[in-house]
């Protein structure tokens, strides 16, 4: 776009401006791409994202007065990124990725319940080995057993538990080289030896298999606003593989300390006091026991949730969204979540910018493509932002036409002064 320092504007023949006294684009500036953020695809934050400070200059021109460059100073993304495939965490300005924390068990666990079914007074030997760190290396693994006697804790890649009898919980923290920590579960259950067992660590499961946890998360994005979204967890889908057996406890950890024991658990997370926060929620059953003559056994189900002050990419609706100069447009935000926030600031892409709700109107006077932006906020910091185009263009016509030499069936030159296009 060109500026010129006084009011008149000069056309050449069907063509654009023709004269500037003052080039904008002296104002343009790109910092290093320095500055790494974690972004979310989906419902987790799972990229690693550079960005770099940015200023622009552009043509404003009032509806009264001289043309003007103005300098807008913003972030812009650029091209690098890394994918973090377990989620990404920021710590302190520092994104990095979240370790996959993997168990490895002798004897193994059933898959489908995540489980180890053992005699008592027998050994479990577990591995952190197979976990893995995205941009980093695991140099520790801290293993925690919540045991029916207590709970107990070791440090290693490796470590040994004698089985107790009934459930323990076993949760690995899978650590790499700059903290960040992964976490895997599996329960192990304990059970007493009859007399006809043998003397060996695994125990068989003929006589009761244990139940498959499993549980379904509203919203379905798996993320909300500290303090206003209520999540709900819906254990129905849960069962038990054993023909008359039912599940008769549930056990829920929601990751910040909230216990509950219903089928449906609702929760609200409270303001964690940071921008977001992953939580792992834990969901463990128990069976009757076969037909309620066997020992109870027990699985274990586990699924992250997302609580964030910046949600997903706000939709904007413009209206129109292209036209001729003067060109009035209406933007709205669309979405039942628009009332969450209560402050939003609009930048109309031309150096106007203007602050109040989800709906604002500006009027464009000068021709060009603009870049609109709203960053949406309320009072405990939940923040969302969304962008749309406008596109807003001269007049287009002839002003005068003129023709010279004109003789029937003769070649004729006809001369025209036009407005508004470039061809």
């Amino acid at each position: 776009m060109r500026c010129r320092n006084n009011s008149v504007w000069l056309y050449s023949f069907c063509d654009s401006y023709i004269s500037e006294q003052e080039n904008c684009s002296r104002y343009d500036s790109d910092g290093p791409c320095n500055k790494w953020k974690c972004e979310s695809i989906g419902s987790m934050p799972t990229y690693k994202k550079s960005y770099k400070q940015v200023e622009r200059g552009n043509c404003v021109k009032p509806v009264a007065g001289d043309a003007y460059c103005a300098k807008n100073t913003h972030e812009e993304q650029c091209s690098d990124s890394f994918y973090c495939q377990y989620g990404c965490i920021e710590q302190g300005s520092e994104p990095n990725c979240i370790p996959h924390a993997v168990i490895t068990s002798v004897p193994g666990a059933d898959p489908s319940s995540n489980t180890i079914t053992a005699f008592e007074n027998t050994s479990v030997e577990l591995s952190c080995q197979q976990s893995s760190d995205p941009d980093g290396t695991i140099n520790q693994c801290k293993w925690f057993f919540a045991q029916p006697s207590g709970n107990t804790s070791s440090i290693g890649f490796s470590t040994t538990i004698v089985v107790q009898l009934g459930t323990t919980s076993v949760t690995l923290e899978a650590c790499d080289n700059k903290g960040a920590c992964g976490t895997a579960k599996i329960l192990i259950n304990g059970v007493k030896k009859t007399g006809g067992d043998g003397g060996g660590g695994s125990a068989p499961i003929s006589e009761n298999k244990p139940p498959i946890a499993c549980f379904s998360v509203k919203p379905d994005d798996m993320q909300g606003i500290p303090d206003i979204t209520e999540f709900s967890f819906d254990a129905s889908c849960s069962s038990d593989p054993d023909a008359g057996d039912f599940i008769t406890a549930y056990a829920w950890d929601l990751g910040d300390g909230t216990k509950a024991h219903d089928k449906i658990v609702k929760h609200v997370y409270a303001n964690p006091g940071a921008d977001y926060k992953i939580y792992t929620v834990t969901l463990i059953v128990t069976d009757n026991g076969k037909d309620g003559t066997k020992q109870k056994l027990s699985g274990i189900k586990t699924a992250s949730v997302l609580v964030s002050r910046r949600l997903s990419m706000l939709s904007i609706v413009a209206t129109p969204s292209h036209g001729i100069v003067p060109l009035s447009v209406v933007f709205v935000v669309l979405g039942a979540g628009r009332n969450i926030f209560s402050k939003y600031e609009w930048d109309f892409g031309d150096g106007f910018k203007y602050t109040g709700n989800y709906e604002a109107l500006h009027t464009y006077s000068m021709p060009g493509e603009y870049n609109v932006k709203v960053i949406a906020s309320n009072n405990i910091g939940a923040s969302a932002t969304g962008s749309v185009q406008v596109r807003a263009y001269a007049q287009k016509g002839i002003e005068s036409l003129s023709a010279s030499d004109a003789r029937l069936y003769e070649t004729t030159s006809i001369k025209t002064r036009c407005s508004g296009t470039d061809e």
